[in-house]
């Protein structure tokens, strides 16, 4: 495989992985308003916090809007980044195995505590635990299509 070629295969994954995590960030927002027990004080929605603190001082407010941008940015970072690692190993990626795997593969690191900057998940309840498992299938199956597809446009 030649250098451009590879260089083309990190950029059509990185934008597959951009894609795969808006779907999971999607899924969230959706779940913050019609199940917002499962999704958990993780992710809560910044007006739900708002209406428990009506008088926060604008510097925390503005704060917690840095962390929010924060967070998101690095969502969407580390899900480019997982599939153009996970796009090394699988030349030619079948979407729902390997899309299970992947999902699966990167719920498990996240509820191990093994990926930099983010917080051990495993002191979540059962409800919490199934619906990130869910996200992160979703994110799994989504992005590897996206990637299908988005190879398959460009060959």
């Amino acid at each position: 495989m030649g250098k451009e070629q590879i260089l083309q295969q990190i950029g059509l994954a990185a934008v597959a992985g951009v894609i795969g995590t808006a779907a999971v960030q999607a899924m969230r927002t959706a779940n913050q308003e019609l199940a917002p027990e499962a999704v958990g004080s993780l992710r809560r929605q910044p007006e739900r916090l708002e209406q428990r603190q009506p008088q926060q001082p604008a510097r925390e407010t503005a704060a917690r809007g840095v962390r929010v941008a924060a967070s998101t940015l690095f969502s969407f970072g580390y899900g480019s980044a997982a599939v153009t690692l996970y796009s090394a190993v699988r030349e030619d990626p079948k979407v729902l195995r390997d899309g299970v795997w992947l999902g699966t593969g990167l719920w498990a690191l996240d509820y191990l505590g093994v990926i930099p900057g983010r917080r051990n998940s495993g002191g979540r309840t059962a409800g919490q635990q199934a619906m990130s498992l869910a996200q992160h299938l979703l994110y799994g199956v989504a992005t590897v299509g996206a990637y299908r597809r988005l190879r398959k446009a460009l060959s």
